[in-house]
């Protein structure tokens, strides 16, 4: 049997895992008690919640930065997947947010772009999405 969490998307965490009798591990909740005190919350696998965290932390738009933002992310720790490909350029912190998110940073030409997402984009799936939220 697959072990159950209680989640909630609202405070971006995993309240407690769920003991085999569906109460609260720590707390010995049942699900509509803790339902009264987090209103969203859900009952989710590990796998679930941590996909659903990690959705949570994903930006879904481009915050454009300065040329020194950008130069002082690139100095700041090593950078990690950094690729120069023609006019654009990209590197990821190598410091994650939350799991397998971590800071992005973009250079398009003389525009500079940083956002939140998975380490596992490639340089042409950032550029894409740079692209996307511009239009």
């Amino acid at each position: 049997m697959q072990e159950m969490y209680f989640y909630s998307a609202a405070k971006r965490c995993v309240i407690d895992s769920i003991r085999p009798d569906g109460k609260s591990m720590i707390s010995g909740e049942t699900f509509e008690q803790v339902k009264a005190r987090v209103p969203d919350v859900q009952i989710l696998t590990l796998e679930e919640a941590s996909r659903a965290l990690e959705q949570s932390v994903i930006d879904k738009v481009v915050t454009p930065i300065t040329a020194a933002q950008f130069d002082a992310a690139l100095e700041e720790l090593p950078p990690t997947k950094w690729r120069v490909y023609g006019e654009s350029e990209s590197f990821m912190s190598s410091e994650p947010i939350s799991g397998r998110v971590t800071t992005i940073y973009v250079r398009i030409g003389r525009a500079y772009f940083a956002f939140a997402d998975v380490y596992t984009l490639t340089h042409q799936q950032i550029v894409d999405k740079v692209k996307a939220c511009l239009h």
